[in-house]
């Protein structure tokens, strides 16, 4: 097998070595998605290290979602996370149909709700005003990832009770059914545990790490149309941003 070996004799954790042997062999596609990688027995007996050492390595990286594994199987190549970049306020779901992945979307319910103090004050509206609720799955070759609630002010996308969520994305039956002109959006990220409700819809376990996604969308002049509540599966969606130095 052609595979490198640690290196003992330099000032850098076995451990870490072999995760990036183990990653260069990702990285450069000569281990596959899906592919069985040599089994721990087989990497201490290859390196002459403990089996600890190289649980520590593939420990890690299936906490960094490049491998998985199948018990009493072994140990495979996970399949390259969903990307979002989070500098475009755009259709996510859009851009991944049409890079040819086999998404579908489930709505969880679709009702008008009294707003409640807290959503009335990020909608700037009335509390108890009508408010549009949806909550949908989002899913990837039946893989449940997303799952989001979506708050809308009644007066101005009330329209929308009338549309399939399941076909159609959310910013673009707002900009071209409703005229409505998208501007910027407030985005707050966090890890979290997963709770009840989301671990059953993302077929995950209860407590299982998981991103949530809290967003006020804002129209060009400022009026707030959107809040966005979202539970992302972290093994399976990365979000990147480009960072500029501010001078």
């Amino acid at each position: 097998m052609n595979l490198n070996k640690v290196d003992k004799n330099i000032p850098i954790p076995i451990y870490y070595q072999l995760k990036g042997i183990i990653r260069e062999k990702i990285e450069k596609n000569e281990w596959k998605p899906s592919d069985k990688i040599p089994s721990e027995s087989y990497l201490s007996d290859y390196n002459k290290i403990s089996i600890m050492t190289v649980r520590q390595a593939i420990n890690e990286l299936r906490a960094e979602g490049l491998l998985y594994i199948i018990r009493g199987n072994g140990v495979f190549v996970s399949k390259p996370k969903l990307e979002r970049d989070l500098s475009e306020l755009t259709s996510f779901t859009e851009k991944l149909i049409k890079s040819g992945l086999n998404i579908k979307r489930k709505i969880l319910d679709l009702r008008t709700v009294p707003a409640s103090s807290y959503v009335a004050a990020k909608l700037e509206i009335n509390k108890n005003a009508d408010v549009m609720r949806v909550e949908r799955l989002t899913i990837n070759d039946n893989t449940p990832f997303y799952c989001d609630v979506n708050i809308f002010p009644h007066d101005l996308c009330h329209p929308l009770l009338r549309e399939d969520f399941c076909q159609s994305s959310i910013y673009p039956l707002l900009e071209h059914k409703l005229g409505l002109n998208l501007g910027f959006a407030n985005l707050t990220i966090e890890a979290i545990s997963c709770q009840d409700h989301q671990s059953k819809l993302l077929k995950i376990k209860n407590g299982a790490p998981v991103l949530h996604l809290y967003q006020v969308t804002h129209l060009i002049g400022g009026r707030p149309i959107q809040i966005i509540d979202a539970v992302v599966r972290s093994d399976i969606l990365k979000y990147t941003l480009v960072r500029k130095k501010v001078r």
